[in-house]
């Protein structure tokens, strides 16, 4: 099993789970950035994927095609 990465956990009531991705807060506790793990759904590899998000318009409309990559990934073992 993949250790998730060393993080505040959102709680369920603070943000919603969306199709197996649990929100998080990664970094340091003064300065936390918000992210999502997508834990593998299958067997689990060696490396894993961080997707980082375009800025401005870019960040808008290219949100559901990270979240299918970021599903695809999972499911290929990536976390």
């Amino acid at each position: 099993s993949i250790p998730m990465p060393v993080a505040r956990t959102i709680t369920p009531r603070d943000a919603p789970t969306i199709a197996g991705a649990r929100p998080i807060y990664v970094g340091p506790a003064e300065a936390p950035l918000a992210a999502w793990w997508h834990a593998p759904s299958g067997p689990a590899r060696d490396a894993a994927v961080v997707l980082v998000p375009p800025f401005g318009v870019e960040a808008i409309f290219g949100r559901r095609a990270l979240r299918h990559w970021a599903e695809s990934l999972a499911a290929a073992g990536f976390p």
